[in-house]
């Protein structure tokens, strides 16, 4: 179970949730904060295993700048609610397009689904296929 946080750490989480890894200074000036209150509250976040450094390409001189992100324990503190969007969008698409409209959706979700699939087989005959599961 992850560690309940501040409201400030949320903030500092919310925000590297969205952006996928950020410097302390990007996440100061995004927050409306100072680095140093960042960095404290990073050094915070690392302690509990929810916040993870590392090193961001250099861009030219001097150290290359400590890039912060998320850990995999902090994804629990992020509820998954795609099961809930698809049912909206489920639910969405039914009320604006009927039933028949909806069948449409999904027969060509399924499609498109299948084609993907198709696409990742190995053709008849292929003899790679004899390599790779034998």
């Amino acid at each position: 179970m992850a560690p309940e946080v501040t409201d400030a750490k949320r903030r500092v989480l919310d925000r590297l949730k969205r952006v996928d890894g950020a410097t302390a200074a990007e996440l100061a000036t995004e927050l409306a904060l100072t680095e140093a209150a960042v960095r404290q509250h990073l050094d915070g976040l690392e302690a509990n295993g929810l916040v993870t450094r590392g090193e961001r390409p250099a861009s030219g001189r001097g150290r290359p700048p400590v890039e912060w992100a998320l850990t995999a324990v902090a994804s629990e503190l992020f509820p998954d609610r795609h099961g809930d969007l698809t049912v909206e969008l489920i639910e969405a698409v039914r009320n604006a397009l009927g039933e028949e409209g909806l069948e449409k959706v999904v027969d060509a979700r399924a499609d498109q689904q299948l084609a993907s699939y198709r696409a990742d087989l190995p053709a008849p005959g292929d003899a790679t296929l004899g390599r790779r599961v034998g």
